[in-house]
């Protein structure tokens, strides 16, 4: 059978219909989410996706997450084509952030195996990270990436290699062999404990620990209201003070990169499935 790849416009498309079935999820279940990363910044910046970008990105504090990925995994059937993708479900599932899916369209990573997801949106659980001490911040990190290390070898059919010296190869075929021994529920549960280092409540700073090579320090307050800006042909939420959250994220926010740079980043395609119906 063949599949018809999506165009970029075609995924914008598709995209917003995920991203107006996960609004109505929380806004039954009266929990919040705002739009983050470039998701955040098309809305204020484009009003709508950014032209070139080829995902979309929502975050939630850890209790609001928790309770949409319940719900979630708890109505798989009537949510069906709509999908969480979670790594406490799928065991070949390599992200410690779920993909909400819309699994009528296929996505193909080009240098990955498949992960059998359809169009998605990216769902970033915020948690606590107490004061922002720096050097505290810097030792999660540290750990964090590790463990996401450890993870992606774990599941990883065949030893991914090394383009650098045969000394730094040798290092991590040790890493690879010692992350098949110790398995993907090993550091599934090391990343799921980094996270719990700070209890929310009591933490002035959040940021996203599950995800990413730094930890980004922002105001819980900043999170604690919204506003609603256009974007495309509905609306979303977004952090009260976004300008704050994005100028710290992306320095002179409104001002376009080089034309050089205006591209996808995700290297995957989309394909339509003709073996599913809503």
């Amino acid at each position: 059978m063949i599949e018809k790849e999506l165009t970029l416009e075609e995924i914008h498309e598709c995209m917003l219909e995920v991203l107006k079935k996960l609004i109505s999820i929380c806004d039954m279940l009266k929990i919040n989410y705002v739009a983050m990363y470039g998701t955040l910044l098309g809305a204020v910046r484009h009003k709508g996706f950014i032209p070139w970008d080829d995902d979309l990105d929502v975050a939630m504090l850890r209790t609001d997450f928790e309770v949409f990925v319940k719900y979630c995994l708890e109505h798989k059937e009537e949510l069906y084509p709509f999908v969480l993708k979670d790594v406490k479900e799928d065991q070949m599932y390599p992200f410690m952030i779920p993909r909400f899916c819309d699994m009528r369209y296929r996505m193909v990573y080009h240098e990955m195996p498949d992960l059998k997801m359809g169009v998605f949106i990216d769902i970033y659980p915020f948690d606590g990270i107490g004061d922002a001490d720096k050097a505290v911040i810097k030792k999660l990190v540290r750990k964090k990436n590790r463990y996401s290390t450890g993870l992606t070898y774990s599941i990883s059919p065949k030893f991914p290699g090394s383009k650098k010296s045969i000394f730094h190869k040798s290092i991590r075929y040790i890493i690879y062999r010692f992350s098949k021994m110790k398995g993907r529920d090993y550091f599934v549960s090391k990343i799921q404990k980094l996270c719990q280092t700070f209890v929310l409540d009591e933490s002035t700073y959040i940021g996203i620990i599950a995800w990413n090579w730094t930890i980004q320090p922002i105001r819980k307050e900043q999170f604690q209201d919204y506003e609603i800006l256009s974007f495309e042909d509905c609306e979303i939420k977004v952090p009260k003070d976004y300008d704050t959250v994005l100028r710290a994220i992306y320095g002179d926010y409104m001002k376009l990169p080089p034309e050089s740079e205006r591209v996808p980043y995700h290297n995957y395609s989309i394909y339509k499935r003709e073996d599913v119906m809503k």
